[in-house]
């Protein structure tokens, strides 16, 4: 069963260009470090996409085996919904380049 996804009022979709060197973006504009909120993620492109969300200086990792943790992997051409933790949202691919479009909103079931 499909969750319907609500875009928080005044939400504006942001593009987050991923390649096989972390970038990121900020998705809240207010300075709450803390808060908990849930985005609509669609990957397009050629490579998967790890997602790490935290402060200014966040970065996100490819996981290895029996090593480093990576980040919430989102397939090309897939569509999720994540929730995160921190203002910014960083993105790497493990091949290729993605265009990561992030929208801060909510899921509802019923």
């Amino acid at each position: 069963m499909m969750i319907p996804f609500y875009a928080r009022d005044g939400a504006a979709t942001k593009a987050l260009a991923a390649t096989t060197t972390s970038a990121r973006v900020q998705m809240l504009d207010n300075g709450n470090s803390t808060a908990r909120y849930s985005c609509k993620v669609a990957v397009v492109g050629t490579g998967n996409v790890f997602l790490t969300a935290g402060g200014s200086a966040v970065t996100s990792v490819l996981p290895t085996t029996g090593g480093t943790l990576g980040g919430q992997c989102v397939q090309a051409g897939a569509t999720e919904v994540l929730t995160f933790d921190g203002p910014y949202v960083a993105a790497i691919t493990d091949t290729g380049t993605a265009t990561v479009y992030l929208t801060e909103g909510y899921a509802k079931s019923f």
